[in-house]
């Protein structure tokens, strides 16, 4: 059952909120009646659709772009616990005032890689709306600054700057710190093949089919990165063959 919750005149006045559609504020909002008093909530997208438009003929397709549009611009954040799909959503705290949080109908704590990562990203945020867009000294400044966060913070604390634009739907405290590695490994392995645009599809595959579980996250990425290389190898062996194979016949044909 969804739960009442508080929309905040602030709402309307989140940059990030007005470069996404209306149906995607729309659904966020409905996301917040339907997470728990810490701000998660269940990502299966079936059945988020059915509860936030029940009367609705919305299509899965439709939907799922919504939630990717929130994804973008990281409002909220995906993370897998037992092969299930919850959301994180870092602002709820912002709009809601829980004085007592029902700690029986919690739903699994994001992993920490997660939360850190959603607070480093709003944090880095907020400073580049506050900072005054100036050259030269400022943007030198700027920089010692960052350097100074990564000295304080811990390796892996954050996400590689390549992964920003993907959701985090395989992401948990020890797979962000191994990020860097795989994919150096994946790159040097498949030079010719675009790993990133393959792991959003991998992504894609995992949010189709929802009703599929993965324990082994990074070995279900390797697997699908290695099948495509050779799919695309073989693709190229037969297209190599057709075309040898044409040739010997306009030599034959010209005997």
């Amino acid at each position: 059952m969804g739960r009442n919750r508080i929309i905040r005149s602030g709402f309307w006045d989140d940059q990030k909120l007005t470069i996404v559609s209306r149906d995607a504020r729309l659904t966020y909002i409905g996301m917040w009646t339907h997470s728990d008093d810490f701000g998660v909530v269940r990502g299966n997208p079936a059945w988020l659709r059915s509860r936030i438009y029940p009367n609705e003929t919305i299509t899965l397709g439709v939907f799922k772009k919504w939630l990717e549009e929130l994804e973008k611009i990281k409002r909220i954040w995906r993370y897998m616990v037992q092969g299930e799909l919850y959301y994180y959503i870092p602002t709820f705290l912002d709009h809601q005032k829980i004085d007592r949080p029902n700690v029986t109908s919690r739903n699994p704590v994001p992993p920490k890689g997660v939360i850190d990562a959603a607070t480093n990203h709003r944090r880095a945020f907020d400073e580049s709306s506050e900072m005054p867009r100036t050259e030269g000294k400022g943007k030198e400044r700027k920089g010692k600054e960052v350097k100074g966060k990564e000295e304080k913070g811990s390796k892996g604390d954050t996400l590689p700057p390549e992964l920003n634009e993907l959701p985090l739907f395989l992401v948990d405290e020890k797979l962000i710190q191994r990020w860097p590695d795989l994919l150096i490994s994946w790159k040097k392995t498949y030079p010719k093949l675009d790993v990133m645009s393959q792991i959003a599809q991998a992504h894609n595959n995992l949010v189709e089919h929802p009703e599929k579980h993965y324990r082994n996250m990074v070995k279900f990425i390797g697997d699908w990165i290695k099948r495509t290389a050779r799919w695309a190898k073989d693709d190229t062996n037969h297209a190599q063959l057709s075309r040898e194979a044409k040739i010997k016949r306009l030599r034959e044909a010209t005997k």
